[in-house]
Parts: C-alpha cells; sequence; structure tokens
C-alpha cells in the first residue's frame, strides 16, 4: 500500500513546525495555542497515527487498516482544531495539505482484499 497520506502529512508538519502561535504575533491574528505552535497540539495524534501506518505495515490486516484509517481520521480532527494555531501565511497550503490528506484517508479500502 502506498503511504500518500503519510508523506502528505509529514510534508505539512514538516512545512508547517515553524509556525509560531500566540496573542501578540502578527502573522497569526486568530487566536493563541496553549502550547505555542500547532504541532504541539497535534502530538498525540501523530504518535498514534504512525503507531497505526507501523502496526499496518507490519501486519495488513483488515484490522489494522481500520485502525489505521481510525488514527487518520483522529489525526485529521486535532489538525482541525489546531488550524487556529496556523500562521496567516501558510494557512492556504496547510488547508490543501489537510484537504489532500483527508481525500487520501477516505480512498483507504479496508475491505478484504481492497488496497
Amino acid at each position: 500500500m502506498e503511504k500518500k497520506y503519510f508523506k502528505c502529512m509529514v510534508l505539512a508538519s514538516s512545512m508547517l513546525c515553524i509556525s509560531a502561535c500566540s496573542d501578540d504575533n502578527p502573522l497569526n491574528p486568530l487566536g493563541s495555542c496553549g502550547s505555542g505552535s500547532w504541532a504541539t497540539e497535534v502530538t498525540n495524534e501523530s504518535a498514534a497515527l504512525s503507531a497505526a501506518q507501523q502496526a499496518y505495515d507490519n501486519d495488513p490486516t483488515v484490522a489494522n487498516c481500520n485502525a489505521y484509517k481510525a488514527a487518520g481520521v483522529s489525526y485529521l480532527d486535532a489538525l482541525e482544531d489546531a488550524q487556529g494555531c496556523v500562521v496567516a501565511l501558510t494557512r492556504v497550503a496547510f488547508d490543501e495539505a489537510v484537504d489532500e490528506a483527508q481525500a487520501e484517508i477516505d480512498a483507504i479500502d479496508c475491505t478484504e482484499g481492497g488496497s
């Protein structure tokens, strides 16, 4: 199975990790993050996604596929919640990466014999 989804999220994470997030940041007038950046807001979900992907890679069962897909959905939900932490200059790229990742997650077929 190709890892387009995971690659997309890694790219988005790498591109946006420099996004500072505070009330006094003129590039991010939308609000603040309790932890300082959007990336730290999704740390738990990112770790869970990585673990689910590794489990599915090691044992590509329907159950592991469903767990991987569910972890992807949780990660996307967390990204949506952290969207206010993304600096305005990178918001469009962030949104595009999330939309692409959503399409990849939606395309994962966890039925027996799916790909």
